[in-house]
């Protein structure tokens, strides 16, 4: 087993996630679908335990790298077992500007699809979806207002309005939206 010790996070003293109940995890489908953005999920890895020797098991050379490699070794590891989010806070995980997760990365957002994508998830799925759009908002975002009407930046303009058209039309997105609320309420 692996447990995520994590009924809240910390930042600047809010919290920023709730868990009223444990979740456990048996297939990498749930798992990595937790990861899409309003389902609840960026976790920090820090507060992960597991059994070093499941670890050892794993070829880490054979996993795609780069920025989301946490997510990528802990659904790894469900080959040898559950992962179980306990709902008692045991630990605060505190988030600043110089935190990995305030980095965009698009390549390593792109190697997360294509590994999600290979795992024979459907990039037709609401949360593949999401995660999709959310990278690309993101990626559009940073761009140079200058270049903002080249064909790329078009070609991404594009996507995220129709996806966002899309994504409206979802329960998948109103749930997201009212968690999100929901979290926002608590913490006032």
């Amino acid at each position: 087993y692996a447990f995520l010790c994590k009924n809240s996070v910390s930042k600047s003293k809010d919290k920023t996630y709730y868990l009223e109940t444990y979740k456990e995890f048996d297939n990498e489908k749930d798992f990595l679908e937790q990861y899409s953005p309003g389902n609840g999920g960026i976790t920090p890895f820090p507060s992960y335990m597991y059994c070093t020797n499941f670890l050892k098991k794993i070829s880490l050379v054979s996993l795609p790298g780069a920025k989301y490699f946490d997510i990528v070794l802990l659904s790894t590891m469900l080959k040898y077992g559950s992962i179980v989010w306990l709902s008692d806070t045991l630990m605060y995980y505190r988030i600043h500007d110089e935190n990995d997760s305030n980095i965009e990365d698009t390549v390593g957002g792109i190697a997360l699809l294509n590994y999600i994508a290979k795992k024979g998830i459907s990039k037709n799925q609401d949360f593949f979806v999401a995660m999709r759009y959310d990278l690309w908002r993101k990626w559009l975002v940073k761009q140079d207002k200058v270049n903002l009407f080249t064909w790329r930046n078009r070609v991404v303009f594009k996507f995220l309005l129709l996806k966002s058209f899309y994504l409206a039309r979802r329960l998948f997105f109103w749930r997201a939206v009212f968690r999100k609320i929901k979290i926002f309420l608590r913490g006032n």
